[in-house]
């Protein structure tokens, strides 16, 4: 957010092993989807497709009201 609003301000947030982290993140979330069985994922897919709405409304709702505010 703060990048949005100052863009013009050098970055300070230094993630550390640069992108160690973030791709060990990748392989393991690979790895653990991998390993699931097609119930699980099912169920998680399902759970998305019932969390997105949810998502969507309450997102808009911060909008309407954070313009509101302006």
């Amino acid at each position: 957010m703060l990048r949005h609003k100052h863009p013009d301000q050098p970055s300070s947030l230094q993630i550390p092993f640069g992108p160690v982290i973030p791709t060990i993140a990748v392989a393991v979330s690979l790895w653990l989807l991998v390993q699931a069985d097609l119930q699980k994922i099912l169920i998680g897919l399902g759970g998305l497709v019932i969390g997105v709405p949810f998502y969507l409304l309450m997102k808009n709702q911060y909008l309407s009201h954070a313009s509101t505010k302006e």
